[in-house]
């Protein structure tokens, strides 16, 4: 017996609340095929870019977890009032997908190969926990396009000295 219930699940609204959120910020969904082996799913502004939207665009790059737009959704409504935003889901999170056999962290910037596709040529960078390393990489390999880079929550900077010193301060 299935429970007619189970289409109305808190999970559900909430997924359904979240894309409002983001269509009613001016952005849409779309998939962009970067490579021949790749495709990056973004939300993004209607038209990219928008010769009409004077804003500069600002990328936000989610961690490890569920899809972008789960971990962006806050900030979207605040920011889109002045930022052009794109909300992509790194390679392996949503339906970004890639064939190749890849898997580096430098991979996975392929977000600013998605930038370059969409004819965007200079963006603000944010990113949290993982989305922060690659933030910091993105930052490092396109220092022309990337105007600022804003890092929250991730230990880009955290050497593997410091990750022994931190376990034998912890084994004490």
């Amino acid at each position: 017996m299935t429970c007619a219930c189970s289409c109305f699940s808190i999970i559900s609204l909430c997924g359904t609340y979240i894309r409002h959120t983001f269509s009613a910020a001016g952005l849409s969904a779309k998939a962009i095929d970067i490579d021949s082996k790749t495709a990056i799913h973004f939300w993004g502004p209607k038209s990219s870019p928008d010769p009409t939207n004077p804003k500069p665009p600002l990328v936000f790059l989610h961690g490890f977890g569920p899809d972008a737009h789960w971990h962006w959704y806050p900030q979207v409504l605040f920011f889109a009032r002045e930022f052009a935003l794109y909300v992509p889901n790194l390679v392996f999170f949503g339906d970004s997908t890639t064939t190749s056999a890849e898997r580096s962290e430098v991979f996975q910037v392929s977000v600013g190969r998605l930038m370059q596709k969409l004819g965007v040529e200079r963006y603000y960078v944010v990113g949290t926990s993982y989305g922060g390393f690659m933030a910091y990489h993105m930052a490092v390999m396109w220092p022309e396009r990337v105007e600022k880079v804003v890092i929250a929550s991730s230990a880009v900077n955290m050497r593997h000295r410091d990750n022994v010193e931190f376990l034998e301060e912890r084994a004490k």
